[in-house]
């Protein structure tokens, strides 16, 4: 039982410690890209989507669309010049990941799209710094990020008049 409490202790306070801001000892980044499957998918495929996700894992409302067990809140249709910026963002969230993560996993967004005939599918938490992707529903290795792409996504979000999820 200790045990227990000591690890969900522990995991509560990874969703809310947040390294030091420019404390002098910066954290260099990985420089570690998307994985190219990913990558090409996020430029070439289409039905591209981004949708506003509630982070209350299995709590999706009865009268919300499910998205990975989390609920959409909201969805639009990207175009090419959104689209651009927001593939433009993920790449350099992921080279800017430090490679530190939370232990919690509170995604606010996601991208669906389809690529060579399969479905692609990306949950995001700025909040964690993760980004969990799925090909054809199978689940693919995380991606680490940096919380830098989220102005992005939710401007994007916010411009097709989405309503995002409470921020963290």
């Amino acid at each position: 039982m200790r045990y227990t409490l000591l690890f969900l202790l522990s995991l509560a306070l990874g969703c809310v410690g947040q390294a030091p801001r420019d404390s002098g000892s910066a954290m260099t980044p990985l420089g570690v890209p998307l994985p190219d499957d990913a990558l090409h998918a996020l430029r070439d495929g289409s039905e591209f989507k981004l949708l506003s996700i509630d982070p209350s894992f299995g709590g999706a409302k009865p009268d919300l669309e499910e998205f990975h067990g989390f609920g959409v809140l909201g969805q639009t249709a990207v175009g090419d010049s959104d689209r651009t910026r927001l593939v433009a963002a993920m790449k350099l969230g992921a080279e800017e990941s430090v490679g530190a993560i939370a232990a919690c996993f509170n995604p606010r967004h996601g991208l669906s799209l389809i690529h060579d005939g399969k479905r692609y599918d990306f949950l995001i938490c700025f909040e964690c710094l993760q980004i969990r992707w799925f090909v054809e529903d199978r689940r693919r290795e995380v991606i680490l990020t940096s919380e830098s792409p989220k102005a992005v996504f939710d401007a994007t979000l916010t411009n097709a008049s989405v309503v995002l999820a409470d921020p963290a």
